[in-house]
């Protein structure tokens, strides 16, 4: 394996700064090459820490590869350090120099096996991809045990000595025991199970929806076990399972959130008496916020009673910490020395270490913005218990995990449950969700950003602890993983790559990044291409003194301002010596301090001469010297007091060593410069003005003073009017604290203590009265929350922060609020979701009402009725209407109390109006939503109050005809004009044949009826007479008529 030496890439331009650097330093003094290129190296480090050492192309004989079958797995024998490697339909045996021993396709079928349950779609077609996800090596069977995702991921059992000897695919009727394979993303490891001294399979397997086998159940965890048939055949069973009392050793997502909240399963391993997983997943079934979990289940657990869940937290260091929430890969192993002094814990304490990234907003896409946090397992334990104590020995919260249990039952009702430190989990609650979390802090300091980590494994060498990253861009980078505090100073600068090795192959480096048989070296693997790097060189040793008085099997020395082999150094030309180091700055704390003087600065870097043995060493601080304090030096730390100077002044950190090791190993003799970043200034504070002037005598206000250069020196402390201000924030030019309590209607002086100098302010601050809460309305709510509240007081507007706050057994559940005046403020009540609340039916939970004043519990100001959430019967089947017409929602808890308000009911997110509500309907009319046609799903509905939401189901908007009322009547009027005219049609023929007969029997003495006309005498009684006169003549060429009237209408 060559390397090509980062030293051979740095510019000309800046190897002749750097050498007239060095000659401005001692005039006259001849620097050696080594030298100046160790400042300058050094130099480069500290100004780019991003990129840190340059790319160096990894160039090595023992690599294996592949164009035609893209690589998923490996894994390494623990016996004879072969490498097995799972591809698309192909795996491979290689001996540990990756020379080709065996191999085998993966859609091997023996000639009379189906699928399970006869699925013709397990046959597999020439096109076939069989991506491998299951690859374990159980070496107490000699077996190979691969699964893909084809074949309905049902397994082949290979003999792991010569794996072309294919043992079985193995198929049960039982397809969610057969089928190891199937899964967005699949973890698997080998693990203890009950009660047998047998090896167990672990599997963590994310719902596929996409799948098209059909009758499959891939259980989200489970354990299993393989075990041979009277027949001489393989099967796998559950590594415990007791159908009479549905006790299995698996667990599953509820069917209604399988689709929709995807859990990615990253890592798993074994440790002591528990197997672990680690996911990325929802925050909550609703969110699209992701975090990272640990899934912890005892290995001896028959019903998986056990299962917990907790989440890993991996922040900056800073206090407004950016959140890496994506894990991308994990390793579990020791630390070094140093490390495991920093963390706590002993040397051979086990020790988690991921790789996260921080995702793109609301998703699990992740950055180029990546950490490395450390989690000893003793304290992620200690978290899990603190987590199991508060629900079973104390009785607060809910098991939680609402996509995995249909009740979310509340701790109380194993209450007096005592949990040993060998806890398995009882039948009486389960699965858990711990609340707590466990937290770890970047250890690279922001030395991952720019760069997507895909993969990871730690190696201890010597004193130090070596992390080793793969990339998506196919990179290695090696990290020397540095404690976060560094003899007592708080590390600030960021970790950099000692070496970035680029592959030839293009990125992603694969998760799967084992170890071979000697821990030597590692295999590490892109799509088409394995490589095996070496693990132990010299390069991560960072400074020279370290380098060259290690007892290194290498044999290590300094070249060029690196530490490498001779053969190495030898190689790019340059000159390596074991006999001499130049001393080297790496970090000033702090960079200013008063004039007065008294302030103590520590330079932390490398051979600064202190206890290696007699000569001499000083320090410059701006031009001035600082007195060095011997009892708290050491090789790597000067610590020394700053002097008082008489005005401002800005200038460099110099350190002058020239001293022989006590051993006499080697002599330290040189100049080093701090790097420009820690550029060091004796300065004047001043506070200029603050704000704001008032609070409440409780105290939690927090208080900003504005002034200049307040982050100067080491310490501060703050009182406000006497009393003591816990400083939240130091910024040059301001500080934040938070005023305890004081004297109502005081006044005083803020004032700040740099180190061992006082600073005062002009004006003061006064403490005033209380605020007081009066009124609020309503004093409901339902257990999901999120329903405004409106509050009624006095003085409101002086405090800078408000919450309505519930203590429902021993948790605080709060509720924001925004303050609209002086008198008043708008508050959301808080979501009971966790708190496990039972309700009886139609009947609410009263709660004492606090709230929370800048962070000040005030004592009840009320109470407040919980009532439980509505209920919403979803629609039996699709719903038609026209828009305008009205929708019915049936349920219950609509409105259980008159002062709550109304739910709404969205279609298509626009608001359908209620029109009438009750406690088990709702009334609304459709908003004017576009019409949709046939073959349209029609619009989502729901309901909506406060934090709540229902589904209902969709509503099909039919094509709108006008009013309703109007369509009706028009109707109506038509018909009855139809029926009128078919009547009198019926009529005038009726008459016309009477007036035929009447013609045919009249005689020519009497007058035709033609010429007379009926009258009856009287006033329209029905007894009138009847008389006939003679008609007028008739209209000439008109027709004759007849007019018959019954009654004279008077």
């Amino acid at each position: 394996m060559i390397y090509i030496d980062q030293a051979a890439q740095l510019a000309p331009a800046g190897n002749s700064l750097m050498m007239a650097s060095c000659s401005t330093l001692i005039p006259g003094y001849s620097w050696p090459v080594a030298i100046c290129l160790l400042q300058l190296h050094l130099f480069l480090l500290r100004t780019l820490p991003v990129y840190g050492a340059h790319p160096q192309i990894l160039n090595t004989s023992q690599i294996f590869q592949t164009s035609e079958n893209a690589f998923q797995k490996i894994t390494v024998s623990d016996i004879n350090g072969d490498v097995f490697v799972g591809a698309t339909n192909q795996m491979w045996q290689l001996d540990p120099s990756l020379g080709l021993i065996d191999q085998q396709s993966s859609l091997w079928l023996s000639e009379n096996s189906d699928c399970a349950d006869g699925d013709a779609s397990c046959l597999y077609p020439e096109d076939m991809e069989n991506e491998n996800s299951v690859l374990l090596l159980d070496s107490s069977k000699n077996i190979l045990i691969s699964c893909g995702r084809a074949l309905n991921g049902t397994c082949l059992v290979l003999n792991s000595s010569r794996i072309s000897d294919v043992k079985a695919r193995v198929i049960s009727e039982n397809n969610a025991l057969s089928s190891l394979g199937l899964g967005r993303s699949v973890v698997s490891f080998i693990g203890g199970v009950p009660k047998s001294e047998e090896n167990g399979y672990y599997i963590g397997a994310t719902f596929d929806n996409t799948a098209t086998h059909t009758g499959l159940d891939q259980h989200a965890v489970s354990t299993k076990r393989l075990v041979q048939t009277n027949s001489g055949g393989w099967k796998f069973e559950y590594g415990f399972s007791n159908p009479e009392l549905s006790r299995y050793t698996y667990i599953d997502i509820l069917e209604g959130y399988r689709t929709d909240f995807r859990v990615d399963y990253v890592h798993g391993f074994t440790s002591g008496n528990y197997s672990y997983f680690l996911t990325v997943q929802p925050e909550r079934v609703t969110s699209t916020n992701y975090v990272t979990r640990i899934i912890r289940i005892c290995t001896q657990d028959k019903s998986y009673y056990s299962y917990i869940e907790m989440n890993l937290v991996c922040r900056q260091t800073t206090r407004r910490s950016k959140n890496y929430n994506l894990l991308q890969s994990a390793f579990v192993g020791e630390a070094g020395p140093a490390l495991a002094d920093d963390l706590g814990i002993g040397p051979m304490d086990e020790v988690l270490y991921g790789v996260f990234s921080a995702s793109e907003p609301g998703s699990d896409i992740p950055t180029a913005d990546s950490a490395l946090c450390v989690y000893p397992l003793s304290k992620i334990t200690a978290q899990i218990m603190r987590g199991l104590k508060r629900c079973f020995e104390s009785g607060s919260g809910s098991q939680g995990l609402p996509f995995m249990t249909r009740n979310n039952q509340p701790c109380s009702i194993v209450t007096s449950f005592s949990v040993p430190d060998d806890f398995c989990g009882t039948g009486q609650l389960h699965p858990i969700e711990i609340t707590y979390s466990a937290i770890s802090r970047d250890f690279l300091v922001g030395g991952g950003a720019g760069h997507q980590f895909t993969s990871l494994a730690v190696a201890v060498d010597g004193e130090d602890t070596i992390s080793i990253m793969g990339t998506s861009d196919g990179s290695i980078l090696k990290y020397v993983v540095e404690p976060l505090s560094i003899e007592g100073v708080q590390r600030g600068y960021a970790s950099v790559p000692y070496k970035h090795l680029q592959l030839d192959t293009p990125g992603p480096v694969l998760r799967d990044m084992p170890f071979d048989l000697a821990e030597e070296h590692l295999y590490v693997m892109t799509a088409n291409k394995i490589y095996k790097v070496e693990v132990s060189t010299c390069a991560h040793y960072k400074g020279c003194s370290v380098c060259v008085s290690t007892s290194d099997p290498n044999i290590c020395g300094w070249c060029a301002g690196s530490c490498t082999t001779e053969d190495e150094c030898l190689a790019g030309g340059k000159d390596w010596t074991r006999e001499t180091c130049s001393p080297a700055i790496y970090q000033v704390s702090p960079t200013s301090v008063p004039l007065t003087g008294g302030s103590y600065v520590s330079v932390l870097g490398d051979s600064l001469g202190a206890l290696l043995g007699s000569g001499t060493h000083s320090v410059s601080l701006a031009g001035h010297p600082c007195e060095i304090d011997q009892t708290a030096s050491s090789h790597n730390k000067i610590v020394c007091a700053a002097p008082t100077v008489s005005s401002p002044t800005e200038g460099t950190v110099i350190v002058h060593v020239n001293v022989q090791h006590v051993a006499g190993f080697f002599n330290v003799s040189g100049i080093a410069t701090a790097p420009s970043e820690y550029m060091f200034s004796f300065v004047e504070p001043v506070i200029r003005s603050f704000k704001p002037p008032n609070g409440p005598s409780f105290g939690g206000t927090e208080v900003t003073i504005l002034g200049d250069h307040l982050d100067a020196g080491n310490t501060r402390q703050i009182s406000v009017a006497g009393t003591p201000c816990e400083i939240r924030e130091v910024d040059r030019r301001y500080l934040s604290c938070m005023t305890s309590f004081g004297v109502a209607d005081s006044s005083g002086k803020i004032s700040v203590t740099i180190d061992t100098h006082t600073f005062r302010s002009r004006d003061s601050y006064t403490f005033t009265q209380n605020p007081l809460i009066s009124d609020i309305k309503p004093a409901a709510s339902i257990l999901s929350g999120g329903i405004n509240v409106t509050v009624d007081g006095s003085s409101l507007d002086l405090v800078q922060s408000l919450s309505m706050v519930l203590n429902i057994s021993d948790v605080i559940y709060k509720g924001d609020c925004t303050l609209t005046s002086d008198m008043s403020a708008t508050c959301l009540s808080p979501d009971l979701t966790s708190s496990g609340l039972i309700f009886e039916i139609d009947e609410g939970l009263t709660f004492d009402l606090n709230f929370e004043f800048n962070g000040y519990m005030m004592s009840p100001a009320g109470t407040i009725v919980i009532y439980p959430d509505p209920i919403v019967e979803p629609f039996e089947r699709q719903v038609y209407l026209s828009a305008g017409e009205t929708l019915a929602v049936q349920g219950l808890n609509f409105k259980m109390s008159e002062e709550m308000p109304e739910p709404v009911v969205y279609v298509d997110g626009s608001v359908c109006e209620v029109t009438y509500v009750n406690n088990t309907s709702i009334f609304c009319s459709l908003p004017a939503l576009p019409a949709q046609s046939e073959g349209e799903k029609g619009y989502y509905t729901e309901v909506q109050l406060g934090n709540f939401t229902g589904q209902v189901g969709r509503v099909f908007i039919l094509p709108r005809v006008g009013n309703p009322g109007l369509v009706v009547l028009l109707i109506v009027i038509i018909l009855t004009s139809i029926v009128l005219v078919l009547v009198l049609l019926f009529l005038i023929r009726k008459r016309r044949a009477k007036t035929a007969s009447f013609e045919h029997q009249s005689n020519g003495d009497l007058p035709t009826a033609e010429s007379m006309v009926v009258f009856r005498n009287g006033t329209g009684s029905s007894d009138g007479d009847a008389t006939l006169a003679p008609a007028q003549p008739p209209i000439p060429n008109s027709k004759w008529s007849i007019m018959v009237i019954a009654n004279v209408i008077s």
